[in-house]
């Protein structure tokens, strides 16, 4: 199978890593499916479902979330890559994980390095509060050693997090820190001999002080944020300890100033995607902020020699800037530049700092990431429209790709929708676009149910943001699908050199919110117009920024005849259930205080237009949230109309348990076909659902011809002009 790995040595390996008493089934040995499979064994399709979808093998998030490490990165001798597959195991609840290394210059398998460990999650300081947790996947960077014999890389058991050291030719691996210090990142220092590593703060003295606070009742402060609980939460302290590990050794020393400062750039420059790439010769290039770009909008490239700094001046090596490395013989940098319609396209530059302009490499609809050299080739993460990401080489004179790795070759053997991109602008003139994705077995001249998914549209088609729509299972079960990516900010577009002007802009009459509706209603329009979408039979999805789409558009817009959210909702008690912090922040971005606002609240709040509200809503939420939707709800269910709402334990705002996300994936499947094709599901896990259902009152019928909806923005409500109606990323 892999280089000194059985199938069942992987099983075993992996095994020791599942929690006891974990159900699995006993003929499957657990975590055997997350090294793929040399040959699939035939070549018949089938339809796509949910569990394939939640089954499949990824590098790195599946979704853009920002500046990161990244999930791949190529040895110094430039023929191996390393990374790490993650697969999600429902049955279990767990996620498999393998370090892998694959030979970039053969056809080989690639070969197993480490198996096993915890699910490591992105956590960020939110608000003052220290580690708030999320559902995405932390990308795992493999760091290569300076000989390209091993690689270094995080591993997390029992709770606590490591380096982890692995031979690159798969014949072991093992822990070089202890326990006792956490690891949160780290870096091979410039001599190569050594890590500089960052550790957690420590919690232990934060958690006894609120303990003993607790024993004569908490002060309720900014600490508190009551949708993840009734307790005071630990603040965020900036005294992480740096240490230097001697590779050879084994020996852990506290870190010099100048080391701890070094760690803490590099740390800092990947969070600001103002990306490095060091160069021979004591060369290097960098993406650069100007003082007149304070959004980050036109990152610049520049080079250093010797001190002195070279700016690339054309328009080409200017905008949104990705990513950037040297070309192997030294000479020339290559980036990413997104850019065309909506930045919808992924380009490949290169530039010779001795003086030559930036030339375009390659043009794609693909989302590249994670690049490098390859000889004079390039060598990239890829995520097509309708494949998931996979390694690619891409040869720059002939503009040919060719496939290196597929964690999934059996995803080509199931039945997809034909995917369309498609293109337009809204009526503020802004450029959007979108993915039609056609029902499998699709006939030309017949009308079919329409799904929205929101609100990327860049890369795999898989769920949208936050990945719990699942884009090609509504394509096999008959419907058209429009994945949607919502056009740049109305303000940030006006006023792109002034932040809070750009805000100002956003806020006024909902000037961001109704830009995004206006292209969404557009999209779906282009689809009924062509004769595909049925528009008495229009679902609507989001997540995050989507669901508040979601909420603006079931109150301004009669297009839509079903929705379902992951998140819910702006209301009235929004600031109340966040916290004291949090309610600071929304009375600057121009909330009402508690108890003002009717007349504002009526051109956003589901609650206080339940009473002409038509559409049955879906509510999929994380219990780390759902307090935020239950103005809707109540008021919704109060006014007997069809909403149903569940709540997934242990989850925030993007969820991330594997049995959650099939769950919601089947619900979500069966919730539409219930409301918008009459259809019941046999599934005997469905039958209380559909008991609830049947006893949810049934919206009067949707007019053949969408209208807008009557409310109109009144300019001269004081409230408005300051509010901002966007959720969270």
């Amino acid at each position: 199978m892999v280089k000194g790995w059985s199938s069942v040595t992987v099983a075993a390996a992996l095994f020791l890593y599942l929690p006891r008493g974990a159900a699995l089934a006993a003929s499957v040995p657990p975590c055997a499916s997350v090294m793929p499979p040399a040959s699939t064994g035939g070549s018949a399709s089938r339809a796509l479902s949910a569990v394939d979808l939640v089954g499949l093998r990824d590098i790195g998030p599946n979704s853009r979330i920002g500046p990161t490490d990244p999930a791949m990165t190529v040895s110094p001798q430039g023929d191996h890559a390393a990374f790490q597959l993650r697969q999600a195991d429902p049955e279990t609840n767990r996620y498999c994980l393998a370090m892998v290394v694959l030979d970039l210059r053969s056809k080989a398998s690639p070969i197993l390095v480490d198996a096993g460990g915890d699910l490591i999650r992105i956590e960020s300081d939110v608000r003052g509060v220290a580690a708030t947790p999320s559902g995405i996947p932390r990308p795992i960077t493999p760091r290569w050693s300076s000989d390209s014999r091993w690689v270094a890389f995080l591993k997390r058991t029992g709770g606590i997090t490591q380096i982890w050291r692995a031979e690159a030719d798969g014949t072991g691996s093992h822990a070089l820190t202890k326990p006792e210090l956490d690891v949160t990142d780290f870096r091979f220092a410039t001599d190569g001999t050594s890590i500089i590593f960052q550790t957690r703060p420590s919690r232990t003295d934060a958690l006894a002080m609120l303990e003993q606070e607790g024993r004569t009742g908490y002060a309720y402060d900014a600490r508190f944020t009551p949708l993840s609980g009734a307790l005071p939460h630990v603040q965020s302290r900036d005294d992480a300890a740096i240490y230097v590990l001697d590779v050879q050794r084994g020996q852990v020393t506290r870190a010099s100033t100048r080391q701890a400062d070094w760690l803490r750039e590099q740390i800092r420059v990947v969070q600001t995607g103002l990306q490095v790439a060091d160069g021979p010769d004591g060369r290097s290039a960098r993406l650069i902020r100007t003082v007149d770009d304070p959004m980050g909008l036109q990152l610049r490239l520049q080079t250093v020699e010797h001190g002195v700094r070279w700016l690339c001046e054309p328009q080409k090596c200017r905008g949104r800037l990705i990513s950037l490395w040297w070309t192997s013989d030294g000479r020339r940098i290559r980036y990413i530049r997104q850019e065309g319609w909506g930045f919808s396209e992924t380009a490949i530059y290169e530039w010779d700092p001795a003086g030559e302009d930036p030339r375009r490499l390659f043009l794609t609809s693909d989302q590249l990431s994670d690049c490098g050299p390859l000889g004079p080739h390039i060598v990239c993460l890829d995520d097509a429209a309708n494949a998931p990401r996979r390694v690619i080489s891409i040869d720059p004179d002939e503009g040919r790709t060719d496939v290196l790795f597929d964690p999934n070759p059996e995803f080509r053997e199931r039945r997809l929708g034909a995917v369309e991109r498609l293109q337009w602008k809204n009526k503020f003139g802004l450029p959007s676009f979108g993915d039609l994705v056609l029902p499998v077995g699709y006939r030309p001249g017949q009308r079919y149910p329409l799904i929205v998914v929101q609100y990327e549209s860049r890369g795999f088609l898989r769920g949208g943001t936050g990945d719990e729509y699942p884009i090609q299972a509504f394509a096999n079960r008959g419907y058209a699908v429009l994945s949607f990516e919502r056009p740049l900010d109305i303000g940030i577009v006006r006023a792109p050199t002034d932040v809070k002007l750009a805000e100002k802009l956003d806020q006024r009459n909902f000037a961001d919110r109704r830009s995004v509706l206006s292209s969404l209603e557009r999209g779906v329009r282009l689809i009924i117009a062509r004769g595909i979408a049925d528009p008495r039979r229009i679902g609507i999805t989001g997540m995050s920024d989507g669901a508040a789409t979601v909420q603006y558009a079931l109150l301004h817009s009669r297009l839509f005849s079903a929705a379902a959210i992951s998140n819910c909702c702006t209301d009235a008690t929004t600031a109340i259930v966040a916290g004291p912090a949090a309610a600071g922040h929304f009375l600057a971005e121009g909330y009402p205080r508690v108890g003002e606002g009717q007349g504002f609240w009526r051109h956003i709040a589901l609650s206080r237009n339940a009473g002409r509200l038509n559409v049955p809503i879906l509510m999929q939420l994380p219990d780390g949230e759902y307090l935020a939707g239950l103005d809707a709800y109540t008021g919704l269910h109060e006014a007997g109309k069809p909403v149903s709402l569940y709540v997934f334990p242990d989850e925030h705002h993007v969820k991330w348990q594997p049995s959650h996300r099939l769950a919601i994936y089947r619900r979500s499947l069966d919730w539409f076909d219930y409301w918008l094709q009459d259809r019941r599901s046999a599934d005997p896990a469905r039958a209380d659902d559909l008991v609830r259902w049947d006893a949810l009152p049934r919206p009067s019928p949707r007019p053949i011809t969408p209208r807008a909806s009557k409310i109109s923005l009144r300019t001269n409500d004081p409230a408005m002009p300051r509010y901002r109606a966007r959720q969270g990323s």
